[in-house]
């Protein structure tokens, strides 16, 4: 259910960007609100993915005990907290120029004063993305899915009508209060599919009312909640200040180019991070649970094999992208106000990005593994991925935006991220005594190597065949030209992993047991 509504989800996600791109084109206009976009509801998407990261272990602990959930919402930690995001609504709110010199340090004229009024706008963001994090927290870790994605499709199928009907005569400000707008119709569907929660911890409430403080239960505790709370919030800092590096450099560089990043890293996020955020939406308190297991042995173990996994299905997914990315950029964006630069840098972004996520995925398994630990705290650990992390990132921008430009942008998050991987397995081998480190390099050199042979392949065909001069025949001959990947790297897979690596075998081997039973 949860991979059928992030499919439509999907779908209405594209087309919300082929109208803005159509309606705005590579503008001061676009670049003005993707970057509001980016530094308020992507401040609150970090929040949120903070207060889940944070609540996810202890929400999982208490649900197994059927201890009291309304203890998570009462202490200083969670006053703590929404002091910050309040905090950041109000500076929002009274100073936007302030976040426009911080998140888009280029900007100047016209895109300066649009951003600033779109800050103001969009500051409310922060809270309602906020408690809808919480929301799909607790159901997450009951095992309830497919209501935050059902509630973010219904939010972009307000913007798609609008876009569509209104605009023009509507313009980008507009756009910017219909987001408000259907953020708060989002919140309200969590609430609807939330309120057993919302009821359970009311009674809990009563209850603790009714015999004093004591009557509350702790609960386990997965973590040590300063700790866990400081390695969460040092983890989201890394991953949002990664991403803001990357617009913040785009900013400096001409119109247009904070669009094409934006709708690169979208592109590239939504497409080959349709399958691996429906399988990490099942796979995170899996996780958790195996992360708290008794034996050590037995965490390290299960961890390496979850990490091995994600590499290679995202890898297969994202180098099928690869290979369709000018099919879908021309499809989306290949008319209206959107030019040729544009495209071409669209195209390039979307590639960078998606030889990006090959190496995000498992860094951020390796992450949530090291956070979910219930051995020692993960404060650490956490600072050594993300200081590492931001460091190659700032190297990689400032060596490869000279040569390649907006380009440049998205590879260097590629490769700034693919040594940041190796350097936290280095990290989870010091603290999982178990984990087989260099099994793992090896197991992935030969998910590359399988990925690698498949490519050629895909290659060589695409170069025989003939030149597509219409969207139709591109997308007859995509066909060809991701099947032969597939099928190479299935067989180069097949040679040169082991039965527990190889995802062709298994997949192989669930096929047959499926037909047998038909």
């Amino acid at each position: 259910m949860v991979f059928g509504i992030r499919v439509v989800d999907l779908l209405f996600s594209f087309a919300m960007s082929t109208l803005l791109a159509s309606r705005f084109g590579a503008s001061a206009q676009l670049d003005a609100f993707f970057l509001a976009r980016r530094s308020t509801n992507g401040v609150a998407d970090a929040t949120g993915k903070l207060v889940h990261m944070a609540l996810m272990p202890q929400l999982v602990a208490r649900l197994d005990s059927s201890a009291s959930l309304l203890g998570l919402f009462r202490n200083r930690l969670a006053a703590g907290v929404a002091g910050i995001i309040l905090s950041i609504v109000f500076i929002a709110l009274i100073w936007p120029s302030w976040f426009v010199t911080v998140f888009a340090p280029g900007f100047s004229g016209e895109r300066h004063l649009l951003m600033d009024q779109l800050v103001r706008i969009m500051a409310p963001l922060i809270v309602l993305t906020t408690l809808i994090w919480i929301l799909n927290a607790m159901r997450q870790a009951s095992g309830k899915h497919g209501l935050v994605e059902f509630a973010a499709m219904s939010q972009r199928i307000l913007l798609v009508g609008v876009l569509l009907f209104l605009v023009p005569p509507l313009g980008i400000i507009e756009v910017g209060e219909m987001l408000v707008v259907g953020a708060i119709l989002a919140l309200a569907i969590m609430v609807f599919g939330s309120l057993p929660f919302i009821h359970r911890m009311r009674a809990e409430r009563a209850q603790a009312r009714g015999v004093g403080n004591g009557g509350e239960q702790a609960g386990p505790v997965a973590t040590g909640a300063a700790g866990g709370l400081v390695a969460a919030v040092i983890f989201v800092v890394f991953n949002q200040a990664t991403t803001l590096m990357d617009f913040m450099a785009a900013s400096t560089l001409a119109d247009g180019s904070v669009a094409a990043l934006e709708y690169g890293s979208r592109l590239a996020s939504l497409v080959p991070g349709l399958v691996m955020s429906s399988v990490s939406a099942v796979m995170f308190p899996d996780l958790v649970r195996v992360m708290q297991s008794s034996s050590p042995r037995e965490a390290a173990l299960g961890f390496a094999q979850r990490q091995r996994s994600v590499f290679a299905i995202q890898t297969v997914v994202s180098i099928s992208m690869v290979f369709s990315t000018d099919f879908i950029v021309r499809l989306l964006f290949g008319y209206g106000a959107f030019g040729a630069d544009g495209l071409s840098a669209t195209i390039a972004t979307t590639i960078g990005y998606c030889a990006a996520a090959m190496f995000l995925t498992p860094l951020l398994a390796t992450t949530s593994a090291i956070f979910a630990d219930s051995r020692g705290n993960p404060r650490g650990d956490m600072i050594r991925i993300a200081v590492t992390g931001i460091a190659l990132r700032a190297v990689a921008l400032l060596a490869l935006i000279p040569l390649l430009g907006v380009a440049g942008i998205a590879w260097g998050a590629a490769l700034a991220t693919a040594l940041n991987l190796a350097q936290a397995m280095r990290v989870a081998k010091d603290r999982f005594a178990d984990y087989p480190l260099a099994e793992q390099f090896r197991a992935f050199a030969r998910t590359l190597a399988a990925a690698g042979v498949g490519s050629l392949l895909a290659f060589v065909l695409q170069q025989t065949l003939p030149a597509a001069g219409s969207q139709w025949l591109r997308l007859f001959l995509l066909g060809p030209t991701v099947a032969t990947f597939l099928l190479g790297y299935a067989a180069a897979e097949l040679v040169l992993c082991r039965d527990e690596e190889c995802l062709s075998r298994q997949a192989l081997a669930l096929l047959i047991r499926r037909t047998r039973r038909a």
